[in-house]
């Protein structure tokens, strides 16, 4: 930027001193009065442009009179590249986009106070039509602790911001996040909110309602993170396989902008960026009513649960009611790629009357819509997944019209599903077996054999009937079954049952064999 600057005056300078068709120079330029308020923005605005750091923050207060608090409360306000670094950075200006501001206001002809500072040229003090308060408020901004926003460039350097950020005592405290990722989906902007060193609350401010596919972090376990970029992974560092910059806020020492840079191992043409901006980092006041205990809980499970990173998984669901069996199951769930996948109830589909039907976050947003509706709720979480394990949602309702009380077990991550097919076949078909054998006595297929595929529990999963040749197939999750045959009316002997072992990706063939009873 600087360079930019001295080389556009170089040719301003000699475009002043180029002589005239006589020889004597002439003059190009009009030059402000010595001392009147255009030649103190001009010279100012040659200072910042020379002495000013190109890279910066600053407290910004805009004393607007009637406006709202929010927006007349000091502001830490942080600059890069030319760029307020804010989620809400509409109200929020560069040091020169307030030069433009002065200078279009002089331009009118407008009332200008402005104090410089005379190291920097920075404007500190701005008061644009002052006298036309209070019919159009008039403009007046301060400005002050002008720093440079530099990269932390060193362990020792990151050392001290952490003891800055840990100096504030701030056991309780809420930030801005917003995250922008090159190559993947989590980006957004979001509030967060820290309670005794737990996030306890995460709102997403972008697009409220939808989906959050962020789990942010405590500054503290921030700070824990780049300390292991400065250790174990400056090896990656130096072979520019990781590239990091951090620059932390000079004042409060917390990271205020993240950049990192990284190549897929598996192929250097992948390149993953990301970008995440801390912003309106201040204490939080957490809510001290009954309720706030059972949010804590939720949201430190629920950060548990993402942390896991479960997408397919498969759990059984138990619903505790006096009702019918149909109703309460228990119900086997399967679910990929957030979204349930099969829910079946002995094997069979489960109807839209028999019961709830949902993949882990949405129990969880559930239990948090019952908390913030104001009814009681009563959740064990799984201590090393976090996933609700025993839910009872309005307590005080459940006996009556209401309330809902279930069970979530033997959740288990799944890989990509197996394949098992086979045949069913009859035989003897003939009284007497010959050798060599006859093929007009070869066993016969079996039309409408019923299958029933149980688990390592003894839970009956899922069932198959063969086809009028004999053919079977179905799709099962990776794990250890038994296969049980039914009856089949006019078949001496049921096939026995037998064990499989279905591995992901993989196809099974095997054979059952019923008995006619023909001797």
């Amino acid at each position: 930027m600087r360079r930019r600057i001295i080389v556009t005056a170089l040719v301003l300078l000699l475009g002043a001193c180029a002589p005239g068709f006589d020889g004597t120079p002439v003059a190009t330029t009009t030059t402000a009065p010595v001392g009147s308020p255009q030649a103190e923005f001009e010279a100012a605005r040659t200072l910042w442009a020379s002495a000013g750091p190109d890279d910066y923050t600053f407290e910004f207060i805009d004393d607007c009179g009637e406006c709202l608090p929010a927006r007349r409360n000091p502001r830490r306000v942080a600059v890069l590249d030319g760029t307020v670094l804010a989620v809400d950075s509409e109200n929020l200006l560069t040091v020169e986009e307030v030069f433009a501001s002065i200078g279009q206001a002089l331009d009118e002809g407008r009332d200008v106070q402005v104090t410089y500072d005379p190291q920097t040229g920075a404007p500190v003090d701005v008061q644009i039509d002052m006298d036309m308060r209070p019919v159009d408020g008039g403009t007046h901004w301060v400005f002050t602790d002008f720093t440079e926003f530099q990269p932390v460039g060193s362990a020792a350097e990151l050392l001290e911001a952490r003891r800055s950020w840990e100096a504030l005592q701030l056991d309780d405290y809420q930030f801005v996040m917003r995250v922008d990722c090159g190559g993947c989906t989590e980006q957004g902007a979001f509030d967060v909110k820290v309670v005794d060193d737990r996030i306890v609350e995460v709102a997403r401010l972008d697009r409220p309602g939808e989906f959050n596919n962020v789990t942010p972090v405590t500054i503290d376990r921030t700070f824990d993170d780049f300390e292991e970029w400065f250790t174990d992974r400056e090896a990656l560092i130096a072979q520019g396989i990781l590239e990091v910059e951090i620059r932390v806020d000079p004042i409060m020492g917390y990271p205020r902008w993240v950049y990192v840079e990284a190549e897929n191992p598996a192929d250097s043409t992948e390149v993953f960026t990301g970008i995440v901006t801390m912003d309106l980092v201040s204490p939080y006041v957490p809510d001290d009513s009954p309720d706030s205990g059972d949010l804590i809980a939720l949201q430190e499970a629920r950060n548990l649960w993402e942390f896991t990173a479960i997408a397919d998984y498969r759990y059984t669901m138990t619903v505790h009611c006096p009702c019918p069996e149909e109703f309460t199951g228990p119900f086997e769930i399967t679910v990929r790629d957030q979204q349930v996948a099969s829910a079946t109830w002995k094997g069979n589909p489960l109807g839209p009357e028999q019961g709830p039907v949902y993949t882990i976050e949405q129990v969880f947003d559930l239990i948090q819509k019952t908390i913030e509706g104001g009814k009681d709720v009563e959740v064990v979480y799984d201590p090393e997944s976090g996933y609700p394990a025993n839910v009872v949602l309005d307590v005080e309702a459940v006996a009556v019209d209401g309330g809902l009380a279930f069970s979530i077990s033997n959740l288990q991550p799944l890989g990509e599903p197996g394949i098992v097919a086979g045949r069913v076949l009859a035989g003897p078909t003939c009284p007497v077996q010959q050798d060599p054998p006859d093929p007009a006595c070869a066993d016969r297929p079996v039309n409408g054999a019923v299958l029933v595929v149980v688990d390592e529990t003894g839970m009956e999963v899922a069932r198959v009937t063969s086809n009028p040749d004999g053919f079977f197939e179905i799709s099962l999750e990776p794990g250890t079954y038994r296969i049980e045959p039914r009856p089949v009316e006019g078949l001496l002997g049921t096939a026995p049952p037998f064990e499989l072992d279905v591995i992901s990706g993989f196809s099974d063939q095997v054979t059952v064999s019923y008995d006619t009873g023909i001797r």
